[in-house]
C-alpha cells in the first residue's frame, strides 16, 4: 500500500475530498459529514482503515463544488461515501480495478 501513496500523491495537495452521509446518499441526497480532506490525507486514511474504492452505477455529481466529479464508495469493515472531484480521478488509478477505473474515466468529462 505504500506504493499507492507515493504514486497518487505527487502534486495533489490542492485537491480535496469530502465524506458524505451514507444514509442520505442511499436515499438520493448529498449531505456533507465533517471537514474536507486533501487527497493525500484521504488516501492515507484509506490505507489506515484498510479500505478499497468502488464505483457505483450512479455516481456523477452535477452542480456545486464537486461538479463533474463522482461519489465513490470506500469498502472495508464498513461502507463510506466520498465526493471526489474530477481532478482527482487520474490519481485514483491504483485504488480501482481496471474495469472501475475505465468506467469512471468514461463518465468523467474531459
Amino acid at each position: 500500500m505504500t506504493e499507492m501513496t507515493e504514486m497518487t500523491m505527487h502534486g495533489t495537495n490542492d485537491i480535496v475530498v469530502q465524506q458524505l452521509d451514507g444514509e442520505a446518499w442511499e436515499c438520493g441526497e448529498i449531505a456533507i459529514v465533517g471537514r474536507p480532506a486533501t487527497l493525500e490525507e484521504w488516501c492515507s486514511k484509506l490505507i489506515e482503515w484498510e479500505m478499497r474504492l468502488a464505483v457505483m452505477p450512479l455516481s456523477r455529481i452535477t452542480g456545486g463544488p464537486y461538479d463533474g466529479g463522482h461519489v465513490l464508495m470506500a469498502i472495508g469493515d464498513t461502507r463510506l461515501y466520498f465526493a471526489v472531484p474530477a481532478a482527482a480521478i487520474p490519481a485514483l488509478r491504483p485504488w480501482l480495478s481496471d474495469r472501475d477505473y475505465a468506467e469512471l474515466r468514461r463518465r468523467t468529462p474531459s
